[in-house]
């Protein structure tokens, strides 16, 4: 064993998990999904520019068809309560672990919004009749019900217990909005009973650690929202494929399974450098309660807000040096900011990075700007981090 890990060797690791490097083998969009433990999908944009950063030739339509046509995908919301999508072959893993926290959650803002369990009851019926097989966005529900009662807290509901599943926006990729359809009827052989709570816990901690390890307690926590005690009791029950490591320099104790610290132990270096531009919240930026090890202390407020919140990054060797925006009026531009120099070829391939994220949005060749300023993210209103360089 060797007595330390480099930071530099684990992030260069853990980016080949993540599928952010270069690869002679280009792995399936649903492999892909399922080897990062899902895509973050609460903005609209996100799911799409985090596959379009790790799979090759990846087109709008290859996420939703199978979304919302083959359906070997689907929207959920687990971890930290946000949505996600995952695999549906890890539906029952990713339901069981989180469903309970979740759809309690939901369950306590409906009864805020004003809408009591006993008018839930025959709520919920009536719109499971209005829904089978005839997907309706919340407010042709809402219309169809004649009814005063807040109808998206009660779908929320609905989702968060397994009876629906959003389905695809009718206003296209960036709409927020979703046609609802009654879950059974979309997976119908998806059993989202089919693991007990702790069973399915010890799986999604497994799953994590694979993705994102080296990691430490306090990451698992973070990541999967499942506090202190769930967290150590799957810990527990994976010692015998856990391997406790350390990184040099770092005083915190982390996990890696045994393969991959073996793999790891015999990875070769990288060529080249590795850039990718990765969206707002991307799974990978989002997956660790300690973001010291991708992003120096000093350049943290021109990375992530006040709320915790990573905005567009740019990634050079598993190190946020920058961040990049788009400017869609006009004519579109994407804007770059850069918090220190790196080498050439590292800067050629941000540029055409930028240009290809840029054109993938706007469905058009667009413009590229290098910003030398920008303002930090909690000097601007809430919701900065989803346009970092609005000022420049």
């Amino acid at each position: 064993m060797m007595d330390c890990i480099e930071l530099n060797t684990a992030n260069h690791y853990v980016l080949a998990k993540q599928h952010l490097v270069d690869s002679p083998i280009s792995a399936a969009m649903t492999s892909v999904v399922r080897d990062v433990v899902g895509l973050h999908a609460t903005g609209s944009r996100t799911p799409y520019v985090s596959l379009l950063a790790r799979v090759p030739n990846f087109e709008k339509e290859d996420l939703e068809e199978a979304l919302y046509e083959s359906h070997s995908l689907a929207k959920i919301r687990c971890v930290r309560k946000t949505i996600h999508i995952h695999s549906a072959e890890n539906l029952p893993i990713v339901y069981a672990a989180t469903g309970g926290n979740v759809a309690k959650a939901s369950e306590n803002y409906m009864i805020y919004r004003g809408v009591s369990l006993a008018e839930y009851e025959p709520l919920s019926e009536r719109i499971l009749r209005m829904l089978a097989g005839n997907p309706l966005t919340a407010a042709q529900i809402k219309t169809n019900l004649v009814t005063d009662l807040d109808i998206s807290a009660v779908l929320y509901y609905m989702c968060d217990s397994g009876l629906l599943i959003r389905g695809r926006p009718p206003g296209g990729w960036l709409d927020k909005h979703h046609r609802y359809s009654i879950f059974s009827e979309v997976y119908p052989n998806i059993d989202l009973g089919a693991l007990s709570e702790k069973d399915a816990i010890v799986n999604l901690v497994r799953d994590y650690i694979s993705a994102f390890g080296p990691v430490t307690d306090a990451d698992i926590v973070w990541w999967s929202g499942l506090g202190r005690i769930r967290v150590r009791s799957a810990l527990r029950s994976l010692r015998d494929s856990l391997v406790a490591v350390r990184i040099c320099g770092r005083s915190d104790a982390y996990h890696m399974l045994r393969q991959d610290y073996e793999a790891l132990h015999d990875m070769q270096t990288l060529g080249q450098p590795s850039v990718s531009l990765l969206p707002a919240s991307d799974g990978y930026v989002m997956g660790y309660a300690d973001r010291d090890r991708f992003l120096e202390p000093k350049y943290r407020e021109r990375a992530i807000d006040g709320y915790g919140n990573v905005t567009n990054t740019v990634m050079v060797d598993g190190q946020i040096l920058g961040v990049w925006d788009i400017e869609e009026e006009d004519v579109p531009t994407v804007k770059v900011h850069m918090f220190e120099f790196v080498q050439h070829m590292a800067g050629e391939k941000i540029y055409a990075q930028a240009k290809q994220v840029g054109r993938f949005i706007c469905d058009r060749d667009v413009r590229f700007r290098q910003c030398d300023k920008m303002e930090p993210l909690a000097a601007g209103p809430a919701g900065r981090f989803m346009s970092p360089l609005a000022t420049c």
